[in-house]
């Protein structure tokens, strides 16, 4: 699994994920978390989450469904992919997904589509949070939507 974003949220969904995946992979732009030290500590005593930092996606790739994320480490500008079977986007109030694939549908804000279990019309893409159409604007909405995609996304770590 791959999780985007370096807020609250980002790592509480990596935290989610940690419980169901062999490996998680948090990606986040910057050089330091902005989310609450409590979370930033529970992230570093996890050995199954990996952090790259300074890191951008640059695209979901896979035919039928998310076979990897290519990345680029901004200090090194090196491009790099990142294995993985699910992909999370925690990066904002803003529906910021221009690197998501035309497969991931979007409404005409610019917000991804997802049916009921979060999912988008890319099977092994996920959408919770500000990201998705629907989203209900507090973080506990984001939070319960994060529990219930990585709940759905389970079912693809276990096939």
């Amino acid at each position: 699994m791959v999780v985007v974003g370096g807020g609250d949220s980002a790592l509480q969904e990596a935290l989610v994920l940690a419980e169901f995946a062999r490996q998680v992979h948090l990606a986040h732009r910057g050089a330091k978390f902005g989310a609450r030290q409590h979370l930033v500590d529970r992230i570093a005593a996890h050995a199954n989450i990996s952090i790259h930092w300074r890191t951008r996606v640059e695209a979901v790739l896979g035919e039928q469904s998310v076979q990897a994320v290519r990345v680029l480490e901004l200090d090194r500008e090196a491009a790099g992919e990142i294995p993985c079977a699910g992909f999370f986007a925690y990066v904002g109030l803003e529906p910021a997904c221009d690197f998501v694939p035309d497969a991931v549908l979007r409404d005409a804000g610019g917000f991804v589509l997802t049916d009921p279990k979060l999912q988008t019309a890319m099977a092994g893409v996920f959408a919770a949070g500000a990201v998705r159409s629907g989203y209900g604007g507090l973080l506990t909405h984001a939070v319960a939507e994060g529990i219930a995609a990585a709940k759905s996304a389970s079912t693809l770590i276990r096939a």
